[in-house]
C-alpha cells in the first residue's frame, strides 16, 4: 500500500512516514506537522522559514494556524508528528489546539528524552530517558495536546545513561494505563531496537533515509523488516539538497543546523551536483519536480 504525503502550505513538511512495514496503527495518508516557532508571545507566533530561497520569517496570528492545518484533515492526511522539544512545548500546544475538532479522526505522535534548559537560553541541554522523567512528560503532552491517549509515544534520542529496557518498561506501564497507545524510537542503532523490542513492541522507528543517505539499509531496515516495525525516514529531500534549489553559492543563516553538516559545505555540495543533476533529468522526462522523483523513490 502507498502513502502519501500532503504538504500544507506554509508549514514545512521535512518529515514523510513510510511505512515499509505494516504499522500496528491504521494510517490512510501521512503529513508530518513539524515546524519551530522562534516566538509566541501576544497571540502571534513567529515561525522561521525553511525554504531555501526564502530570507525572511513568517508572523501567523496564532488563530489563524488552524486555517492552514484543519483542510489537510478533509484532504486525507491523518498522521500528526511533533515532539516536547520544538519549541519548547509550544509546537505539541499548536498540534493540540488546531486538531481539537479532529478526535477520532488523526493519530498524533510526540517525543520524549530530552532534558529541557530551565532557564530557556537554549531548547535543550543533554538526555534525559529516566523513567520519573518520561512519566512527567506523558502527562504534561497529554495535557498539550488536548488527548487522553498518546497514540505512538517515541524516544527522541537514546540516553546512553539509561538502559533501553527500563525505557521500554515505563511506556509498556503507560501504555497498560492508557495513557500511551504506542511505542517509537528515534535514531537507534539495531542491537538497541532488538532489546527495546523484547520488552515492548517497537511500532516505528525514525532515522534518517533517503537518496543522499541510504545507511540504515545496512542494518536498520533488515531489523525492522524481521522485527515487523513501521520506518519513519526523516529529511527525506536531504534537508531540501534533493529539491535542486541549493548550490555551492547558498548562503545559509548563521542558525541554520545545516551550517554544522559536512555534506553542506560548499565543497561538498559541488561534489554531490551529479545526484541533483540525476533527479533533474529523470524528473524532465517525467514532468515533475526533483522533489517529486526523490519522493517517489523512498515511497
Amino acid at each position: 500500500m502507498v502513502h502519501h504525503s500532503i504538504k500544507i502550505n506554509l508549514i514545512p513538511v521535512p518529515f514523510v512516514i513510510v511505512p515499509l512495514f505494516t504499522p500496528v496503527f491504521p494510517v490512510k495518508s501521512i503529513c508530518i506537522f513539524l515546524f519551530i516557532p522562534l516566538q509566541y508571545q501576544e497571540g502571534v507566533a513567529r515561525i522561521k522559514c525553511q525554504n531555501p530561497k526564502c530570507g525572511h520569517d513568517y508572523f501567523v496570528p496564532l488563530s489563524c494556524l488552524g486555517f492552514y492545518l484543519c483542510p489537510s484533515v478533509d484532504l486525507g492526511v491523518d498522521f500528526f508528528d511533533t515532539a516536547e522539544v520544538y519549541g519548547p512545548f509550544i509546537n505539541e500546544e499548536l498540534v493540540g489546539e488546531a486538531l481539537t475538532p479532529f478526535k477520532g479522526r488523526v493519530t498524533i505522535a510526540t517525543k520524549f528524552g530530552f532534558k529541557l534548559d530551565p532557564e530557556g537560553k537554549e531548547r535543550w541541554i543533554g538526555l534525559d530517558s529516566r523513567p520519573e522523567h518520561i512519566r512527567g512528560v506523558a502527562e504534561a503532552s497529554l495535557k498539550r495536546l488536548r488527548v487522553e491517549i498518546i497514540d505512538l509515544f517515541y524516544q527522541h534520542r537514546v540516553d546512553p545513561d539509561v538502559p533501553i529496557e527500563d525505557v521500554a518498561g515505563t511506556v509498556k506501564d503507560l501504555i497498560a494505563e492508557g495513557k500511551v497507545g504506542h511505542f517509537g524510537l528515534s535514531e537507534a542503532g539495531a542491537g538497541t531496537i532488538r532489546r527495546a523490542d523484547t520488552v515492548q513492541a517497537v511500532t516505528a522507528v525514525q532515522s534518517e533515509y533517503s537518496l543522499w543517505w541510504r545507511e540504515p539499509e545496512t542494518e536498520i531496515l533488515p531489523v525492522l523488516e524481521e522485527l515487523g516495525i513501521g520506518l519513519v525516514p526523516f529529511s527525506p529531500l536531504g534537508r531540501c539538497f534533493l529539491t535542486g534549489k541549493i548550490n555551492e553559492k547558498t548562503a545559509f543563516d548563521e542558525k541554520d543546523f545545516r551550517m554544522t553538516l559536512p555534506r553542506f559545505t560548499p565543497e561538498a555540495i559541488k561534489a554531490n551536483k551529479a545526484l541533483v543533476e540525476l533527479l533533474e533529468n529523470i524528473a524532465k522526462r517525467k514532468h515533475a519536480a526533483p522533489a517529486q522523483i526523490a519522493l517517489a523513490w523512498l515511497l
